[in-house]
């Protein structure tokens, strides 16, 4: 049973293979495409001058579950706590860029996925 705050559309329609094959696949897990590549048959690439490093990488699960999770938008982890799996809290708290940013979300001021303006901001 998948259970979660958010659930991917095609486990909510119980629709499987969207991403997987029934019976035969040369990748693991049975599904149709590896990476991104298998996100992107659905959802549009990311688009800009400056792409987060995931993205680039074709590494979606290193901030979304596949199936569900207990973060709205299939995040893994709740926001700060997510990006400070990569970057470092005392950097960021260090930075005279967020010196204003109190109790804000990192996404309140950055695209987390890819922009035109540099340090992904909006």
């Amino acid at each position: 049973k998948v259970e979660g705050k958010s659930i991917h559309a095609p486990i909510e329609d119980g629709d499987c293979s969207a991403c997987h094959v029934a019976h035969e696949s040369d990748n693991k897990a049975l599904v149709k495409k590896t990476g991104a590549a298998l996100c992107y048959d659905c959802h549009d690439k990311f688009k800009g001058k400056v792409v987060h490093a995931p993205i680039e990488d074709g590494d979606c699960k290193s901030c979304h579950g596949v199936h569900s999770a207990k973060q709205p938008s299939l995040l893994a982890k709740a926001l700060p706590d997510l990006c400070y799996d990569c970057h470092d809290k005392k950097d960021v708290a260090e930075s005279e860029k967020h010196k204003d940013m109190g109790s804000k979300s990192c996404s309140e001021c950055h695209n987390p996925h890819a922009t035109d303006k540099a340090g992904l901001t909006k």
